[in-house]
């Protein structure tokens, strides 16, 4: 679950996210990130890594601070960025391969077999330049978080969009 993500996306700023403590049970906050390894064609999940802003600052201080609104609706933000998600077939025969050789589709897709891909394939680039508008309001005001796992092309008939 977490290689297919891993594979499609490359996070370049953190994701918040705010939690009640288990030992005190005070809100805190923590950025987090994900750490790749760019050592090979494809990068890999080497895991995540966050830091709680507690160990900055105390957050029930910080709250009361002029700054604080600021913060709290730019990690938000932040946060519910629309991240690309651009996997090819090729890179999804080598996150299955990397499981099992039961795991791989003998299928010929985008009119190239990659039946055989191994790690050291070398797969199609990635649209780097694919990146979420910040500023993007669909017709009724709502941001890109909004149609994530929707059907765009069903948005008029499901929701009473324009075509």
């Amino acid at each position: 679950y977490y290689e297919y993500f891993a594979h499609g996306q490359e996070m370049c700023s953190a994701s918040f996210v705010s939690y009640t403590s288990a030992t005190g049970g005070q809100t805190l906050v923590a950025g987090c990130m994900a750490a790749y390894d760019r050592t090979r064609s494809t990068p890999d999940l080497l895991g995540v890594t966050c830091m709680d802003t507690s160990m900055i600052t105390d957050v029930a201080a910080w709250r009361t601070q002029p700054g604080w609104n600021f913060f709290a609706c730019t990690a938000s933000d932040m946060t519910k960025q629309c991240r690309q998600l651009d996997l090819k077939e090729c890179h999804r025969q080598k996150i299955r391969a990397a499981h099992s050789a039961q795991s791989v589709c003998n299928i010929d897709s985008e009119q190239q077999t990659y039946s055989t891909a191994t790690a050291s394939t070398v797969c199609p680039c990635r649209d780097q330049g694919c990146q979420d508008d910040p500023a993007f309001r669909d017709e009724k005001g709502y941001f890109c978080d909004t149609w994530v796992g929707d059907d765009c092309k069903a948005a008029a008939a499901s929701w009473g969009y324009s075509d």
